[in-house]
């Protein structure tokens, strides 16, 4: 079997025990099929990230041979000033850097001792057996405004990653106890899944919440110190 038929069907597999993890979740069958398929799941997840780590390596070799080749009496650039131009055009958002920032933020959280177990993509079960759903969103024209969003009905807490600047990310953890009170009053979208607008002013966070109620101050829930998070094409630069 070649290595292309090995990779996609691994991620066949990965697909299927994924459907399987969310009917245990559904079905509240924690233990102990639960925990062996997350486990299942998180190895596959730290292949899928070496393997994407190992596409932007060889998408820069290839792209090296496009670059027109330095002629006799030309000046060389600085290698400072390559190595930012090279950062600035390696800088990437949406799904990967979401699925960057989620990694950084479930290995912190392993170093603490509180082993995170992805269910499916962006779900993950605490030690408890609570569900948390963890997103991330870049501070778009620099105005500390975020739009985040999860699956309604699939989550207890909200891990919601707000880019602060290039390589770190304010963390607004909304508890369980917050959101019992307050989902019921959140936006959704035409997917059925819950809205996160999220909004800094004068040091306050807020979340957006349709009128009659408004913004809601959700200040304390925001860590102290925001998580780094590096570029990961960052390290090969």
């Amino acid at each position: 079997m070649n290595e292309n038929k090995v990779w996609n069907k691994l991620l066949a597999a990965k697909d299927k025990v994924r459907r399987e993890a969310e009917m245990l979740v559904r079905k509240d069958e924690m233990m102990p099929k639960f925990l062996q398929t997350a486990d299942w799941l998180r190895r596959v997840l730290d292949l899928e990230t070496r393997h994407q780590e190992l596409l932007v390596q060889a998408g820069r070799l290839v792209s090296e041979l496009d670059k027109p080749q330095i002629q006799s009496g030309q000046s060389i650039e600085a290698p400072g000033k390559m190595k930012n131009e090279a950062s600035s055009l390696q800088r990437f958002g949406g799904k990967p850097r979401a699925e960057e920032c989620a990694y950084a933020y479930v290995m912190r959280e392993k170093k603490r001792g509180n082993i995170l177990r992805e269910v499916s993509r962006g779900y993950y079960s605490t030690n408890t057996g609570l569900i948390i759903g963890i997103t991330a969103s870049e501070n778009k024209d620099k105005k500390d405004v975020w739009f985040l969003n999860r699956k309604a009905g699939q989550f207890q807490e909200a891990v919601l990653l707000c880019e602060k600047d290039r390589d770190s990310v304010y963390v607004v953890h909304l508890p369980k106890s917050f959101l019992d009170r307050h989902v019921q009053q959140m936006s959704r979208d035409k997917k059925g899944q819950i809205k996160f607008n999220i909004e800094r002013r004068n040091g306050t966070f807020s979340l957006q919440v349709p009128k009659p109620i408004g913004r809601l101050d959700v200040t304390n829930y925001v860590e102290s110190e925001p998580l780094i998070c590096p570029h990961r094409s960052d390290e090969f630069i």
